[in-house]
């Protein structure tokens, strides 16, 4: 019961976050949209795929002797990188940042035992 109102709060938090534009974003707490942009200097490369990317998160588990899957392995990137809305580039820090994105991938590899990874 504990879980699901701390969610709804969070939820409501969200929501009434309004979209804020690179140009005029103020401090604390904003929502930004936009395209990424590669920062300077050496590209962030996926850990699972090795791809260059901007962000990456990644979720390892494996398939246990009684068919269940069992957590092995979790991480994200720390790199920043930059978010172009338009109005105005922004440096992004993804240290405690939500990044919510559309691009996910899942697969398996392997027979016995298979992995099956997430990467966003």
């Amino acid at each position: 019961m504990l879980a699901w109102y701390l969610n709804l709060r969070r939820f409501h938090a969200v929501a009434d976050t309004p979209t804020s534009k690179a140009s005029s974003a103020p401090q604390g707490y904003i929502e930004l949209t936009g395209q990424g942009r590669h920062p300077p200097g050496d590209q962030l490369k996926s850990y699972l795929t090795g791809l260059p990317c901007l962000w990456y998160r990644y979720r390892i588990e494996q398939r246990g002797g009684n068919n269940k899957w069992h957590h092995v392995e979790t991480s994200e990137s720390v790199d920043t990188f930059g978010l172009d809305d338009g109005t105005g580039l922004v440096l992004i820090d993804p240290d405690q940042a939500e990044i919510m994105t559309s691009n996910k991938q899942t697969w398996t590899k392997g027979d016995i035992p298979l992995h099956r990874m997430d990467l966003d």
